[in-house]
C-alpha cells in the first residue's frame, strides 16, 4: 500500500514538474496576437482586427478564451466590420488579478481598456454565457458606447441572484479541474480531443495550450461566486438594439435559465429573441455559421432600423 503510494505521488510530482516547464516553453512560443495594455495596474491583452462601422466586441463565458471560441465567428465578420476581442483578468494573454472579480469591476476594467486601447465606439457588444451578463451591464452603465447587444445564451442579472444552489454545485467541478490543470493531467486529457477541422491547427493548438494552462483559475471561479451577488441595475437600453440567441436545451442550468432570458426582452423598445431548437449552452462555438448568420441579419435589419 505504502509503495502504491509513493508511485502515486512521484507520478503527480513529474506531471507537474513537467507542466510548469511546458508553460514556460509555451509564453515564449505563443507570443499574444494583439496587445498588452495596462489596467489599474494589470496587463490585459486585446486583439483587433479589420475595419467598418460597427465595430463588434466580443466577450467569452467564464473559464473560456475569446480567440479560439470565436474565431470561426469574428473571422467572417471582420471582412465587413472591425473586430474587437479581450481577454478578462486571469483568462487567455491576461495577468491574474487580486482586484475583485465583480461584474461591475469587468465594466470598469473593460471601459478602461477601450480607452488606454484607443478603440472608438459605440460598440456591437457580443457576449456568451457570462460574457453576455457582464456585457449586458456594461451597455446599461455605458450606453453611449453601445450601439447594439448580441446576447448568446446570457442569463438575466436576476436568475443569478435567485440560483445560488448553482454555483454551489459548480465549485467541486471547479476544484477538480483546477487539480487537474495544475497536475498537468488536464494537458494529458486534452490531447485525446480530436481536432476541430473548421479552426486552423495553430489556433486549435493555441486554444489548447489556454485551457491546460488556465482553466479554473481562481480569478474565473471569483466570478462564478460573484454572480450570486449581482446587482440588477434599473435603467434599460432605451431603442439601443438587442438580439438575444437562447438554446432550448438548458442542461444543468435549468428551464429558469432559458425563461430568464425572455425577461431581458423588455430592457430595448428594438429587441427581438431567436430560440434554437435542439441545440445547448455551447452552441456558438458548436454551429459558428449559424451565430456569424444571425448577427449579419441584426446588423443588416434590426441596426438599420434605429
Amino acid at each position: 500500500m505504502m509503495k502504491r503510494y509513493r508511485l502515486i505521488v512521484l507520478f503527480f510530482t513529474l506531471s507537474t514538474l513537467h507542466h510548469q516547464k511546458l508553460k514556460r516553453e509555451e509564453r515564449s512560443a505563443w507570443p499574444p496576437p494583439g496587445k498588452l495594455v495596462e489596467v489599474f495596474g494589470d496587463r490585459m491583452h486585446i486583439y483587433a482586427k479589420g475595419s467598418g462601422n460597427p465595430p463588434l466586441l466580443f466577450s467569452c463565458g467564464n473559464g473560456m478564451f475569446s480567440y479560439g471560441n470565436f474565431y470561426p465567428i469574428f473571422t467572417p465578420l471582420s471582412d465587413n466590420n472591425r473586430i474587437i476581442l479581450y481577454d478578462r483578468c486571469g483568462y487567455g494573454w491576461s495577468e491574474s488579478t487580486r482586484r475583485p472579480r465583480s461584474v461591475k469591476q469587468l465594466n470598469l476594467d473593460l471601459h478602461e481598456l477601450l480607452k488606454q486601447s484607443g478603440e472608438q465606439g459605440p460598440f456591437v457588444l457580443v457576449g456568451h454565457s457570462l460574457g453576455a451578463t457582464e456585457l449586458l451591464q456594461f451597455a446599461q452603465r455605458y450606453p453611449e458606447l453601445t450601439a447594439g447587444l448580441v446576447m448568446l445564451d446570457g442569463g438575466s442579472p436576476q436568475f443569478y441572484r435567485d440560483s445560488k444552489g448553482v454555483f454551489l454545485r459548480s465549485i467541486p467541478a471547479y476544484a477538480v479541474t483546477a487539480f487537474l490543470r495544475s497536475t498537468g493531467i488536464l494537458r494529458m486529457l486534452l490531447r485525446l480531443r480530436p481536432a476541430d477541422p473548421d479552426i486552423p491547427s495553430e489556433v486549435d493548438q493555441v486554444s489548447t495550450m489556454m485551457i491546460a494552462n488556465r482553466a479554473s483559475s481562481l480569478n474565473s471561479l471569483e466570478q462564478v461566486r460573484s454572480l450570486a451577488h449581482i446587482e440588477p441595475l434599473q435603467q434599460d437600453l432605451g431603442d439601443i438594439p438587442m438580439l438575444v440567441m437562447t438554446a432550448q436545451r438548458t442542461g444543468n442550468l435549468g428551464e429558469a435559465f432559458r425563461d430568464s432570458q425572455q425577461q431581458l426582452l423588455q430592457l430595448s423598445t428594438q429587441s427581438r429573441q431567436v430560440v434554437l431548437k435542439e441545440v445547448n449552452h455551447f452552441f456558438p462555438m458548436i454551429y459558428p455559421d449559424l451565430v456569424v448568420e444571425e448577427i449579419r441579419r441584426f446588423l443588416d435589419e434590426d441596426m438599420v432600423s434605429r
